[in-house]
């Protein structure tokens, strides 16, 4: 006995194979779509990063031709398209010895008592007698350090002999130990001249104070204590760091030349670290982890004075203390921003599809 299927349950299916149906062909072409722009997003990734490795193994391994007046060489290849290698100039605060220096705003984590490293590039560039750096010029000054009875903090600057025929760079701290015994320990470097840049690095572990220059150890002094901040007091901000000159209370000392990267860490660096940091030059970045620095999460400041521009540097570090430029008439007398000579960062350009990717490389 045949049965008959109501036309309505006929339409009523219908309708449900054909929403399915739609519902199945719109996740296929949406998943579709999502999976092609992942494998094109994956691709064009792919293949810039591939474009930037054949660049730096380009500019490794070849002689390249001279950078053209926009600062930039042009590469092209069969396999990887159009590279730019491109520079551009580095640059740092200049101070002329008429009252520009920089100082750095209170905070109480620059108070380092314990482990502690310093760091700084100088270039003096006085230009007077023997071109050494004048006597008294100072690099930096964080406390008062003139009685020492009452000294306190720490302080880097240079030093003549009595006929001017030498200078030395001195750093004094003023330490306490477990007993509350006060005494001011000093290190020097011999042999600064004007129109060289030197690296200079001051490690304390609470037992051995060290000076570096240029990676290497100059000299060293027993230290058993920590930094002296007892008879620290604001007046005439004393209590805080100032680059560039020796007093705080006044402006004497001053600095002439150029100065770069400020750093200081709540540790005491190694020697191979402080290799690393020296081999990297100016570039030097305190949050990236390179050769053998890795002190990253003991980074307390750290001031490029790159600017170029205005009357503030920055800090690198994730404390963000802020640095203000003194300087008499800024943008209308003396620069107190200049490039450094035959000095420049490198990037490497290359492009596919229309994407681009820009990586520094030196």
């Amino acid at each position: 006995m045949s049965k008959k299927i109501n036309g309505g349950v006929v339409i009523y299916l219908s309708l449900i194979v054909m929403f399915v149906g739609l519902a199945i062909l719109y996740f296929l072409n949406s998943s579709g779509t999502t999976i092609f722009q992942n494998f094109k997003t994956k691709s064009v990734r792919t293949q810039l990063i591939n474009n930037i490795d054949s660049g730096l193994a380009i500019a490794t391994d070849a002689e390249l031709p001279e950078f053209n007046e926009n600062n930039k060489i042009v590469i092209q290849t069969i396999e990887d398209g159009t590279i730019e290698i491109m520079r551009r100039p580095q640059y740092s605060i200049r101070l002329w010895g008429q009252n520009e220096y920089v100082g750095i705003e209170r905070s109480e984590l620059m108070k380092t008592s314990s482990d502690f490293t310093i760091s700084l590039w100088f270039y003096p560039q006085t230009g007077a007698f023997n071109d050494y750096p004048l006597n008294g010029e100072g690099l930096f000054t964080f406390g008062y350090l003139r009685r020492e009875e009452s000294d306190f903090g720490y302080e880097g600057s240079f030093v003549r002999n009595g006929d001017g025929s030498e200078v030395r760079l001195v750093f004094r701290m003023a330490l306490i130990d477990n007993e509350n015994n006060h005494d001011t320990i000093i290190l020097s470097s011999d042999q600064i001249l004007d129109n060289s840049w030197y690296f200079l690095t001051i490690t304390h572990d609470q037992n051995i104070l060290k000076m570096f220059i240029n990676g290497g150890l100059v000299d060293s002094s027993p230290a058993v204590g920590v930094v002296d901040w007892l008879d620290a007091t604001d007046f005439n901000n004393r209590d805080r760091l100032f680059i560039g000159k020796r007093s705080a209370d006044h402006s004497s000392g001053l600095f002439e030349g150029s100065l770069r990267n400020f750093g200081k860490w709540n540790t005491a660096l190694s020697m191979n670290s402080i290799r690393s940091i020296y081999s990297r030059g100016l570039e030097f970045n305190p949050l990236n982890i390179t050769g053998d620095y890795s002190s990253v999460d003991n980074n307390i400041v750290y001031f490029k004075m790159n600017e170029n521009n205005g009357n503030r540097v920055y800090d690198l570090s994730i404390n963000n203390i802020l640095g203000f430029v003194n300087v008499n008439d800024l943008g209308r007398g003396l620069a107190v921003w200049v490039a450094v000579a035959d000095s420049f960062t490198k990037y490497i350009k290359t492009e596919f599809n229309g994407y681009e990717r820009i990586e520094q490389f030196r």
